[in-house]
């Protein structure tokens, strides 16, 4: 059982209550069919790993970006290196496609919806409003408030995004209760900062903190809640 104090409950998005995949491999691929297309000499993993450093550089500027801004532009920089040409509107609806179709898991809108007669339910989430909003509305989703990186200008694993979620939920922290799929990302920081944590731990990953409760089915949350 959570703590009986908890009066909100803060869920990731992407990869917690919707299935989001692995959308980079996807973007990988898109890759792969450009550069085959029109620049077959170009070696695709050299040019992937080109793009994830570019974003990686771009994320630790201290510089805050949207998702979109920081995929294209990643994109773009890496096209100059490798001297070849951006097809920057198709990257874009890929990316936009990627993250506003996503399907929610099986019974996730139903079980928010129950647990939404107990606690106040919110999103912390790294997203861009145009694609969260979107995807929220085409699986029925229903919260009290959501925070995105956009409206935080500041991506998980950094504090910032919590404190303005904290501050939109007018809750004391030993209130606030956080769930998502990424430790990394939603776990430690949200513990650091005071929050009860569950960790959604769907592939039965090795637990990296054996004293953070996890499951493997959000369903469980109406159990032990």
């Amino acid at each position: 059982m959570i703590n009986a104090e908890i009066k909100a409950i803060f869920f990731d998005y992407y990869g917690t209550l919707v299935n989001v995949g692995r959308p980079f491999d996807k973007i990988k691929q898109w890759f792969e069919i450009k550069l085959r297309s029109h620049n077959a000499n170009v070696d695709i993993d050299r040019f992937n790993l080109n793009f994830s450093k570019q974003r990686a550089k771009l994320l630790y500027t201290g510089f805050f970006m949207t998702g979109m801004q920081l995929l294209t532009e990643s994109y773009k920089r890496t096209c100059e290196k490798f001297g070849v040409a951006a097809y920057i509107d198709e990257f874009i609806w890929e990316v936009t496609y990627l993250f506003t179709e996503p399907i929610a898991f099986q019974k996730t809108a139903e079980i928010i919806a129950k647990l939404k007669q107990r606690y106040k339910i919110a999103l912390i989430t790294n997203a861009d409003n145009n694609f969260l909003y979107e995807s929220i509305k085409k699986n029925s989703f229903d919260f009290d408030f959501i925070v995105s990186s956009e409206d935080a200008c500041c991506n998980k694993p950094g504090y910032g995004i919590f404190y303005h979620a904290m501050s939109v939920a007018n809750l004391p922290v030993n209130q606030l209760l956080m769930v998502g799929d990424s430790i990394a990302e939603d776990i430690i920081p949200a513990k650091e900062l005071g929050m009860d944590v569950i960790w959604l731990n769907m592939e039965d990953k090795p637990e990296h903190d054996p004293g953070v409760l996890s499951i493997q089915n959000l369903s469980e949350l109406l159990v032990i809640t």
